[in-house]
C-alpha cells in the first residue's frame, strides 16, 4: 500500500518537473519543489512562474 502512494507521489513529481522544464525554475527546481513541498505546491509554483525569455544577440555588425 505504501509504496504505491510512493510511487504515485514520485511520478506525479516528476510530471510537474517535466511540464515546468521551460520555466524559469526549470526541470530540477520544479522536481525538487514537488519532491520536498509536495506536488501541491509544485503545480501552485508552476503556475505562478514565467517562461524563459531567449534573447537571440545579431552581432553580424547589421542594426
Amino acid at each position: 500500500m505504501y509504496i504505491i502512494l510512493i510511487v504515485s507521489y514520485l511520478v506525479l513529481s516528476i510530471f510537474i518537473a517535466y511540464i515546468g522544464r521551460n520555466r524559469k525554475f526549470g526541470f530540477w527546481g520544479f522536481l525538487f519543489c514537488s519532491i520536498f513541498l509536495t506536488p501541491i505546491v509544485g503545480i501552485v509554483a508552476y503556475m505562478a512562474s514565467c517562461k524563459k525569455i531567449n534573447v537571440v544577440i545579431n552581432n553580424d555588425g547589421v542594426e
